[in-house]
């Protein structure tokens, strides 16, 4: 099997699992909204009223980003930290459901269904925890 070959079949196999591939889109989004959201609050509370928000219409600049940070670097930093915990909740999340995607690649031949597709990921989540933790390890040593 050639690697074109094996993309081919892969985005084969992921598009016959629509409901998957929708359920994990979803939550991607939910999440990233979720993450945007108190980023969003802070700007619009803090720059909302002022006329810095036009500066950063025309494109990026380093400069008004880092005079907003010195400004207000305690909220900046409360969201961070807002941050932080949504990224190890993510993380737990993901680990949680790549038992089901793995369960519902290896079995092709039975129809798509929540019920077992939410079954695997309990029965993967420690297995797949203990692995993500080795490989944290892994790459912290390197």
């Amino acid at each position: 099997m050639t690697v074109f070959s094996a993309y081919k079949k892969g985005l084969a196999t992921t598009l016959q699992n629509k409901k998957l591939w929708l359920v994990l889109y979803g939550l991607n989004i939910g999440i990233a909204l979720l993450a945007a959201q108190p980023f969003s609050n802070l700007i619009e509370s803090k720059l909302g009223n002022t006329l810095t928000i036009n500066e950063l219409l025309n494109g990026f600049s380093y400069t008004v980003l880092m005079d907003f940070y010195y400004e207000y670097v305690e909220s900046v930093w409360a969201v961070l930290d807002q941050s932080i915990l949504l990224l190890v909740a993510f993380m737990f999340l993901y680990i949680f459901l790549s038992g089901g995607i793995l369960k519902t690649f290896i079995n092709q031949e039975e129809p798509f269904s929540f019920q077992n597709f939410w079954g695997s990921c309990g029965q993967f989540f420690w297995r797949f925890f203990r692995l993500t933790f080795y490989f944290l390890i892994f790459h912290s040593i390197l």
